[in-house]
């Protein structure tokens, strides 16, 4: 692993004054946390004997969370004692609330955030509640997965399906002349399952003259699981259309909630139907907390502790919670909810899992202030976004130092701070050029290569041994990039030194001249009959492209204000933008970081609530 000693450096002043307040407040709190393979996780925390931890939907986005309804319910406490979670330490509580149905008119339901997903408890009151027999699910110790909750308006021609989740689709058998009747078939996986006629532009049609529902027995009791509203009908010489307005299904296949079941290392101890509510504990199982460890605590969720190289009492091991995201099902990861008044609002680690973290050698520093007037933030110094670079030590460490800095979620190399590569650099601090880039390789792996077997780099390159002289001594190579030949040099083992034992080429990265981009370092080099052989134990890589952080660049509404290659930092403000705050809306603010707004009735008793959020694309790629 990489072995990190972090420095902070203090950001030189800058003329505003919610920037002071900014960095005296981010002073006291942990770097930023991004994921892995999109991990959902808290805030980093540390072992320490006595202490209690507590999970919320607020504090942790791996748990479900409405923020339009302002529903979620999942609550998880640790308590930890001799460096471990005892049995019944852990408790996890959730518990169901009514929840209107997106086509209102059908009525509620209860919706009950379980292990990070929304799930259907059972219907509250209205039509759908009516149309079923067994109204709520946890009466028989189940939950429904809510596959579909939508009242967007569509049209559907005689021909057209319209295809639901589960292998399900309706199809229109036909509509009479009058209009009055259409006839429906429901299939799943091409088998017809159901057929029935709605009638929504008869006059004075009814809800449930409108409404196609289909059930299915829970425990001998019949429960809607698909319905859907059928708004008008229209019967001509070209051809039968409908227009739905509301389409509602909940997965046939039913989560057990049984108390005495096990989800890893968590049991049901309690469910409650009447409270619509149920209790997990770690009651059979101990959970110890020791050093690099992933442990699965129930379902997707899991507890995951830093391979760091020393644990202390001034430098107690670190962890944090962390769910496990389908890629194809998650669009965002948000930060911590709050609402919109007078004051600041800070983000940073502990409260938004969008900004980048590596647990294991705690690095990943970046924070978005908010500075809340009115329904607004003013422009200028209303919204502002610092990012502090980090000293960490490449897997092979004698290489030295190099800087990393977190940018709007993701990390970045900003330049050698000390050592070999830094002194092979002519120009190594790229951030005095307002560049930064990526780290494409760095391992310490010990491997042997051969003339017969170059070493395969990144963005086309390959490392050849070309020959090692008779007393392997000496090694001499060629670089190669999409086939051509762009260097050769020797590494010599005679002396001991790093310098002769290690290949670097270096070339102008953006706007620096010869930076080091490669590096390998060989231990030794043998010859047989035939071919020679060499013993590598280091790469390294960086990538040739750039990102600007200039001055005055613009990111969607935050602008470059300062960039320090002295004090290794990045500001932005929204030096040109006035942020209003309203309900229902979605603002890009920076890169693929935004706010989100709920779509709510705003009082004084009840104000604005909002999110940041970071947008997940094809693209990303986890910490």
């Amino acid at each position: 692993m990489t072995k990190t000693r972090i420095t902070t450096k203090t950001i030189a002043p800058i003329n505003f004054t919610v920037l002071f307040v900014f960095l005296l407040t981010i002073g006291v709190i942990d770097g930023a946390i991004g994921q892995e393979d999109l991990v959902i996780r808290g805030s980093a925390s540390n072992v320490v004997d006595g202490a209690v931890y507590t999970w919320t939907p607020q504090n942790f986005a791996g748990f479900y969370y409405d923020l339009d309804e302002n529903v979620g319910t999942e609550n998880l406490t640790v308590n930890v004692s001799n460096g471990a979670v005892e049995k019944s330490d852990a408790v996890y509580t959730t518990s169901a609330r009514q929840k209107d149905l997106d086509f209102e008119s059908w009525g509620k339901f209860w919706s009950m955030g379980f292990l990070g997903e929304e799930h259907f408890a059972g219907y509250g009151t209205g039509f759908l509640h009516d149309e079923s027999e067994g109204t709520a699910l946890l009466d028989d110790e189940k939950l429904g997965r809510i596959l579909i909750d939508e009242d967007e308006e569509k049209t559907l021609g005689g021909s057209e399906r319209l295809y639901l989740e589960e292998d399900y689709w309706l199809e229109l058998g036909e509509i009479d002349l009058n209009a009055d009747k259409v006839y429906l078939k429901l299939f799943k996986d091409g088998v017809e399952m159901d057929s029935a006629v709605v009638e929504p532009s008869k006059d004075n049609a009814t809800l449930a003259d409108r409404t196609y529902v289909y059930t299915r027995p829970v425990k001998g009791d019949d429960v809607v699981f698909i319905a859907v509203h059928f708004n008008n009908a229209f019967s001509s010489t070209r051809g039968d259309l409908v227009t739905i307005d509301g389409i509602w299904q909940i997965s046939e296949v039913t989560v057990s909630v049984k108390e005495d079941e096990d989800w890893d290392r968590m049991k049901f101890s309690d469910l409650d139907p009447k409270n619509m509510s149920l209790t997990m504990t770690n009651e059979d199982e101990s959970i110890r907390l020791s050093r690099d460890r992933d442990l699965s605590l129930m379902g997707g969720i899991k507890i995951r502790t830093a391979d760091q190289d020393v644990v202390s009492e001034d430098d107690p091991l670190r962890f944090y919670l962390y769910a496990e995201a389908d890629s194809s099902e998650i669009g965002e990861v948000r930060g911590s909810v709050t609402q919109v008044k007078n004051g600041t609002i800070l983000w940073n680690n502990s409260n938004f899992a969008g900004f980048y973290y590596n647990l294991d050698d705690d690095v990943g520093r970046e924070s978005l202030l908010l500075n809340f007037t009115g329904d607004r933030v003013e422009e200028r110094s209303g919204a502002v976004y610092v990012t502090w670079a980090q000293e960490e030590v490449p897997e092979f460490e004698d290489w030295g130092k190099f800087w990393t800095l977190a940018f709007l979620g993701e990390r970045y190399f900003a330049g050698y701070e000390s050592g070999l590569l830094y002194d092979e650099s002519e120009e190594p601090n790229m951030l005095s050029h307002e560049q930064l880039t990526k780290v494409l390789l760095d391992k310490d792996k010990k491997e042997v290569i051969s003339t017969d077997d170059p070493i395969r780099l990144e963005d086309g390159y390959k490392l050849v041994l070309e020959s090692v002289d008779s007393r392997g001594d000496k090694a001499y190579l060629a670089l190669f990039r999409d086939g051509d030949e762009v260097d050769s040099s020797v590494v010599e083992f005679s002396s001991g030194s790093i310098e002769d034992e290690t290949y670097t080429y270096s070339r102008r990265v953006g706007g620096a001249d010869d930076v080091v981009v490669i590096a390998v370092h060989f231990r030794k080099a043998f010859t047989s009959r035939d071919d020679g052989f060499a013993e590598i134990d280091g790469v390294w890589q960086i990538s040739e492209e750039t990102i600007e952080v200039e001055e005055g660049n613009d990111y969607e509404k935050m602008t470059v204000d300062d960039v320090s290659s002295s004090d290794m930092t990045v500001v932005m403000t929204n030096q040109d933008y006035e942020i209003a705050l309203r309900p229902d809306d979605e603002i890009i603010l920076m890169g693929d970081i935004g706010i989100r707004t709920a779509d709510q009735v705003v009082s004084e008793d009840d104000p604005l609530r909002i999110y940041i959020y970071k947008r997940l694309g094809a693209g990303d790629e986890d910490s």
